[in-house]
């Protein structure tokens, strides 16, 4: 898979929303569908300078298939709507 140019701190899998995968490195996430990988592996999303600072952890809601938070150095923990652009 494409998308992160370092290794990744955060990784989850989506317990709602088969194939749905996302990982965090620096300050950028990605999202993956596994189950619609092209042969590029690219994210269908991407969030560059998401943090102003490295992401330490990733996780999905338990309760929305749509929603997962981060939490960085930067003291910030910050929830995302993967419905919302």
């Amino acid at each position: 898979m494409n998308g992160l140019t370092e290794e990744g701190f955060a990784l989850n899998w989506n317990l709602n929303k088969k194939g749905l995968i996302g990982a965090a490195t620096g300050t950028t996430i990605c999202l993956w569908d596994v189950e619609k990988l092209d042969e590029a592996g690219q994210p269908i999303i991407n969030i560059a300078d998401s943090h102003e600072n490295t992401i330490n952890d990733l996780k999905f809601s338990i309760k929305n298939e749509n929603i997962f938070g981060t939490a960085s150095d930067d003291h910030h923990f910050k929830l995302w709507d993967i419905r919302t652009p």
